[in-house]
């Protein structure tokens, strides 16, 4: 009997912890929980009408809530971060909601990890030959974000840049099961770090991390909206400006460099920088898409040897932008990795014949 009070005395505590646990997680997810913190969320004259819940949230789910007076988005963690990175979060989305390049922040919800925004009213992007104005606006845009969001860390030797940090730390995990190539572009991209250090240890910035057109809403003025700032991290401020660009033409990319830069001319050592960044996210794209194919629970991929077979081809290997991005096999993103990776070995061997040093 003693020893059933004990463990009644550890159970008891145990039981109810688990209980207000799973209540959380799950209860609380509930549409009707989430319409309740939706509503103490709302200024005090709307009342909410609906919220639907959309498609395409991986780090966030995503909801768009209809009131009595408008629209609104709430964005949720789908899996709970630290506080102080949600925090972050709700910094970073209250500076650009205040110098202008973001939704409006409408409410938070700490506990529950919510963010309520503005909802964007935006429009399709238009052809840059077209309408190139969106495009310079976003630069303007993305310069004010670098200037002004919160980046409180002080550089040293041990700091680890965007986008490097996270290809050398993926990269080095899978490089035994890929082909050569790609250890060999891991020691290129190591020299490229080297040679940025020491600008970077001076002009490093909070970057976007994933600047593209469809986390930059176009309102119907044409104005530019940043949203999702789940990648931010500290690096090259040029990190956004090419992955933004990545689908343009070369000179119209580096026209929207000289946009941000507020210059009508590039010298030899910013081409260089550029290009090493813009070299850097072809590594960034092949690693992810390596790391997606290894990732996979479908068992169909391609080997080393294949790869290998692949890259060795004498025929040219086609753009990874060819590749659709709907085809989610594991062999369609080893083929995106391997032409990326193909891409980045054929232009890295120009630049280093190249005399200009950053």
């Amino acid at each position: 009997m003693r020893y059933f009070k004990i463990l009644s005395f550890i159970a008891l505590p145990l039981l109810l912890t688990c209980t207000f646990f799973f209540y959380d997680e799950y209860l609380l997810s509930s549409p009707k929980t989430v319409e309740n913190c939706i509503q103490k969320m709302l200024p005090k004259e709307e009342s909410l009408v609906r919220v639907e819940q959309l498609q395409g949230g991986f780090v966030n789910t995503i909801w768009q809530v209809y009131t009595s007076k408008g629209r609104y988005i709430l964005r949720e963690k789908a899996k709970k971060v630290s506080a102080s990175a949600f925090l972050k979060d709700i910094e970073m989305a209250k500076r650009a909601s205040e110098y202008g390049i973001g939704p409006e922040l409408i409410g938070t919800n700490i506990r529950r990890q919510q963010i309520l925004l503005q909802y964007i009213e935006h429009v399709d992007w238009p052809k840059f030959k077209k309408n190139d104005e969106p495009y310079k606006k976003a630069m303007i845009a993305l310069k004010t974000f670098h200037e002004k969001m919160p980046s409180s860390r002080r550089f040293d030797k041990s700091d680890s840049y965007a986008p490097f940090s996270y290809i050398f730390y993926k990269g080095k995990q899978m490089k035994e099961e890929l082909p050569r190539e790609f250890s060999l572009a891991l020691q290129k991209l190591e020299s490229f770090l080297e040679e940025l250090t020491p600008w970077l240890k001076e002009h490093a910035v909070l970057c976007h991390g994933d600047f593209c057109k469809s986390n930059v809403l176009l309102s119907k003025d044409l104005s530019p909206h940043l949203i999702d700032f789940d990648s931010a991290s500290i690096g090259d401020p040029l990190l956004d400006i090419a992955k933004f660009s990545l689908s343009l033409p070369k000179e119209q990319r580096l026209e929207l460099f000289r946009t941000y830069l507020g210059s009508s001319f590039l010298s030899n050592e910013e081409l260089r920088h550029f290009e090493m960044i813009d070299l850097s996210v072809l590594m960034l794209i092949s690693t992810c898409r390596f790391d997606a194919a290894q990732n996979s629970s479908q068992e169909e991929k391609l080997s080393k040897s294949e790869m290998e077979e692949i890259l060795h081809t004498e025929k040219p290997l086609p753009s990874f932008l060819k590749v659709s991005f709907k085809d989610t096999s594991p062999k369609a993103k080893q083929l995106a990795a391997l032409f990326a990776l193909a891409e980045f070995m054929k232009r890295s061997e120009v630049l280093e014949q190249e005399n200009v040093h950053f």
